[in-house]
C-alpha cells in the first residue's frame, strides 16, 4: 500500500472510479478484506464509500417509479387523444390514487416528447372571454367621485 500510495498513480484516479472498484471488491465473493483496509488502500474515506452504496439504492428506486410513471403517462395521454398536458394528467393519476406534481408530470412529458396537439385552446378561450364582455356604461358617464358608477 505504502508502494502505491507513493507512485502518485491513486490521486489521478477519480473518486467515482475509486467507489466503482471499492464496491466491486467489497460485493465479491472471493474478499478477505474489511472495508476500512479497502477504504484505506484506495484512500477513499468510509463515509464517502458507505454514501455511495445507501445513494445508488435511493436512486435505483427512484428511477424504477420514474419509468411506472412514465408509462402511466403515456397511456393517458394517448387515452385522452393526445389532448392532455401535464395539469389534466395529473388529475388523472389523482383520481387513480397516485399523488404528484404538476412540474415532475410536465418533466416525464417533456422527457417523452409529449405535447398538447391543441396548443391554441386557451388562446381561443381567453378571445371568447374578451368577446362576451360587454361595454354597459359606453363610456357615456360622468362621476364626481369614487365608485359612484
Amino acid at each position: 500500500m505504502e508502494i502505491i500510495r507513493l507512485s502518485g498513480y491513486i490521486t489521478k484516479v477519480p473518486t467515482q472510479e475509486k467507489l466503482a472498484t471499492l464496491e466491486e471488491l467489497h460485493n465479491s465473493s472471493e474478499n478477505s478484506y474489511s472495508v476500512h483496509e479497502l477504504c484505506e488502500a484506495l484512500s477513499v474515506p468510509r463515509g464517502t464509500f458507505y454514501n455511495h452504496i445507501f445513494r445508488r439504492a435511493d436512486k435505483s428506486y427512484y428511477e424504477t417509479e420514474h419509468t411506472q410513471l412514465a408509462l402511466k403517462a403515456k397511456q393517458i395521454f394517448d387515452d385522452s387523444a393526445q389532448r392532455y398536458g401535464a395539469e389534466k394528467t395529473r388529475t388523472v393519476l389523482a383520481a387513480n390514487g397516485i399523488r404528484i406534481g404538476k412540474r415532475r408530470i410536465a418533466v416525464i412529458m417533456q422527457e417523452l416528447g409529449l405535447h398538447s396537439v391543441r396548443v391554441d385552446a386557451k388562446k381561443l378561450h381567453k378571445r371568447k372571454q374578451q368577446l362576451k364582455k360587454e361595454n354597459l356604461l359606453k363610456r357615456e358617464f360622468s362621476a364626481n367621485y369614487p365608485n359612484q358608477v
